[in-house]
């Protein structure tokens, strides 16, 4: 099954980022994020950061990240409007990156890790063209991949990653207030 081309998203309500300074933890999703609307914002404190199916262009994409100096955990899901993503900051932690392809429109085709000195993990389920100039603590790069039935076929190692990674988010659910163990073994 081909994946929906993406509906011209609507831009958040002005309202949206009213606490942009005291921010950390930020799911962003279904919406289309202007020049005009990123060009402003900061967010000093955000750890977290998950763009769900959002458009937006490269330039914002990049002054987003970079307005987000303590970032330590970033998902891209299915975003797109922008096709090459730069990776410039001293904090962040884990990458995991879920591409949007369809038809002919711009595609998220290359990730360019150029200084992210403490990146831990960086979690690929796309055929990227990936760039790793300066992350010398990277010890996971995992890549999840898609069989014909859609079934997701992993390896204990990347599972463990990519549940580490998971976990890293549930502060941003209050009703999340237990913590759980999640084991890979057999």
């Amino acid at each position: 099954m081909l994946p929906s081309p993406p509906q011209t998203p609507q831009p958040p309500p002005a309202a949206a980022f009213r606490f942009s300074d005291t921010l950390c933890v930020a799911t962003i999703g279904d919406c289309h994020l202007t020049d005009s609307t990123i060009q402003p914002l900061h967010f000093p404190k955000l750890q977290k950061l998950a763009l769900k199916r959002v458009g937006i262009s490269e330039s914002s994409l990049h002054t987003m990240i970079a307005g987000c100096p303590a970032l330590q955990c970033l998902l891209i899901y299915r975003s797109f409007g922008f096709g090459r993503l730069r990776i410039n900051s001293i904090n962040l932690r884990g990458i995991c990156v879920k591409a949007y392809s369809y038809g002919r429109g711009l595609k998220f085709g290359e990730l360019i890790i150029e200084n992210a000195p403490f990146l831990g993990s960086l979690i690929l389920s796309d055929r990227l063209h990936v760039s790793l100039i300066y992350a010398p603590k990277l010890e996971a790069l995992g890549f999840l991949s898609s069989t014909c039935s859609s079934v997701l076929a992993f390896d204990s190692a990347v599972i463990q990653v990519v549940v580490a990674f998971l976990l890293a988010f549930l502060p941003a659910f209050p009703c999340a207030d237990e913590e759980h163990t999640i084991s890979t073994s057999d």
